[in-house]
């Protein structure tokens, strides 16, 4: 019975691929599809060759070939999905009750992205494992290590890890002996054991400046409010997107530049999101109160309080400035540390305010371009709303109706099961939906015009279509793919996705934030970069930051609902 799943994989292997097509039109637009028809038909009174093809499952669309530029083959995201799904039916009963087995399997689940399934056979392997491991430390500390780095069960490795401490406690007696055990408790985030341990070193020594320091640093860990397991798993591949992060600054404050391909005015957005991602860096890394704010940070800071470039040759108004410059200048009003500045703050914001009054659609929200002046995008108007609640919550609000006119839009483009679509008159299939809607929903629920059960569909809606815009993700082009979204989604979707997760029910929070730290860990590269649009040259830049700040807010246990 052994090794029967992986001779029916090799099989299926050398079966190869289904295929299907990417088809480009010369506009530009770009579309994931398999092409069923080529015929001939008259069209508006003349002969004309029409191509045929499902855009996603069940869902035709027909182009005239004259429209189309390209087409190339592919599999279809829908269909390797369905693949692997089949897949794991057909094997999953063939897979022999041994560790090495499910584990095995279970790395083959998570390399064909079937993430639920793989922790099923890492947690089936567990089980089966630690029956042939001695119960000893060495044996203890070596399943806690495979549980983190082959497994990631956190959980299942913090109980691992504290079999460990049981039999290492005994044997400390000196001070050196508490301190070292404590520090070791601490780098494995066993927080309350770390405590203990700090607490017996001073019972042996009480003027032990160490252990004095090292209690003092343990209750600004937990007063930060951090996820001790996720904060442990995270905190370095966090500090590794600062790495490359912070060194990309330009000499006048400010991270990136225009997305001039795209004729969308994105300097002001590229560098808040770089400070939101140092201001938490900085909150991460737990310095003395007495330590300023890093200095790129208020570079930024100075930068957005300045008066904004013109930039008339593009063609959008900057609206994600005011998106990403609300959070971030609120979220320096709460610093002592800038305090001198909280009145040139509170006047940029009125300043903002006033500007999205301008740039407002009759429909109450806001779009990203000068053409598309009567309609208004869920996505840029859901982000406006929670910033400027949240804003708003400070003393540092705009007007009511604004909020509240805003909120009327996303009311009026939310369809059924938590979907908001695309923007006003402009209906899109759910699962290019699903990457905004998270967002969506939460700009409801945080403002007192949603439900808990509407949020957590949303949730589960993105976990259920994240493949699709994963399929497009790092692709040239925007509406593209089964679910006609843009790759531009994929973090700034992750992003919200986190903050929307932190406002359901307590209980709800952990396994979704774990399964969301699954999804999006492996997109970071060896460098720290985070990246989902190449069509800008700062598209690294913009990206890290905002992996960044979805890494934080896994870790981070703070919510932008009112508990």
């Amino acid at each position: 019975m052994r090794r029967t799943w992986i001779l029916v994989l090799s099989a299926a292997c050398a079966a190869g691929p289904a295929a299907a097509d990417t088809l480009m039109l010369k506009d530009g637009t770009v579309l994931e599809c398999k092409v069923l028809d080529k015929r001939t038909e008259e069209v508006h009174g003349q002969l004309k060759t029409v191509i045929v093809v499902e855009v996603s499952k069940g869902e035709r669309r027909t182009f005239l070939e004259e429209e189309v530029a390209w087409l190339q083959r592919m599999r279809v995201s829908w269909e390797a999905r369905e693949e692997a799904l089949q897949w794991y039916e057909t094997q999953k009963n063939h897979v022999a009750p041994e560790w090495r087995e499910q584990f095995g399997f279970g790395k083959e689940c998570r390399r064909k992205q079937l993430y639920d399934q793989a922790v099923k056979h890492f947690e089936g392997a567990y089980e089966l494992r630690k029956k042939e491991t001695p119960d000893t430390r060495e044996g203890h500390e070596m399943l806690a290590e495979w549980l983190l780095k082959d497994c990631e069960l956190y959980g299942a490795a913090a109980d691992e890890f504290r079999k460990v401490y049981a039999q290492r406690k005994g044997g400390a007696e000196a001070a050196a002996d508490h301190m070292a055990l404590g520090k070791w408790c601490e780098e494995r985030s066993l927080f309350d054991e770390a405590e203990a341990e700090y607490q017996a070193a001073l019972k042996v020594e009480p003027e032990l400046a160490a252990a004095k320091a090292a209690l003092e640093n343990l209750q600004k860990l937990r007063l930060a409010s951090f996820h001790p397991t996720l904060h442990r798993e995270l905190k370095a591949p966090f500090r590794k997107a600062l790495e490359f992060l912070k060194p990309k600054q330009n000499p006048d404050g400010s991270y990136g530049a225009d997305l001039v391909e795209a004729g969308v005015q994105a300097h002001r957005g590229v560098t808040a999101i770089s400070g939101i991602a140092i201001l938490n860096e900085w909150e991460l890394s737990l310095v003395d109160a007495t330590s300023p704010p890093p200095a790129e940070a208020e570079k930024v800071l100075d930068f957005l309080l300045s008066k904004p470039p013109n930039r008339k040759a593009l063609r959008g108004p900057d609206v994600w400035g005011n998106v990403f410059g609300i959070e971030f200048l609120v979220k320096c009003s709460k610093l002592k540390e800038y305090r001198s500045k909280r009145e040139a703050i509170k006047s940029k914001l009125k300043e903002i305010y006033e500007e999205l009054e301008r740039m407002g659609g009759p429909d109450g929200g806001w779009m990203y371009y000068d053409f598309a002046k009567n309609t208004s995008a869920a996505f840029v108007t859901a982000a406006l709303v929670v910033n400027m609640t949240l804003a708003k919550r400070e003393g540092l609000g705009p007007p009511d109706a604004m909020i509240e006119r805003a909120i009327g839009h996303l009311k009026r483009v939310r369809l059924a099961d938590a979907n908001f679509t695309y923007r006003t008159g402009v209906r899109l299939p759910i699962e290019g939906n699903a990457a905004r809607s998270p967002l969506c929903e939460l700009a409801l629920f945080v403002t007192g015009n949603g439900s808990h059960d509407a949020l957590r569909t949303a949730v589960d809606n993105f976990f259920k279509y994240r493949h699709v815009i994963q399929k497009i993700k790092g692709q040239r082009g925007t509406h593209i793919g089964q679910g006609r979204t843009a790759p531009y989604y994929y973090l700034y979707g992750h992003y919200w996705m986190a903050r929307a997760i932190k406002s359901l029910d307590k209980p709800l929070r952990n396994p979704y934030l774990e399964k969301l730290r699954d999804a999006i860990l492996p997109d970071q590269e060896k460098d720290g970069v985070f990246s989902d649009w190449p069509m800008f040259r700062h598209y690294k830049t913009c990206g890290t930051a905002l992996g960044a700040m979805c890494l934080y807010h896994i870790m981070h246990l703070s919510s932008d609902r009112v508990e």
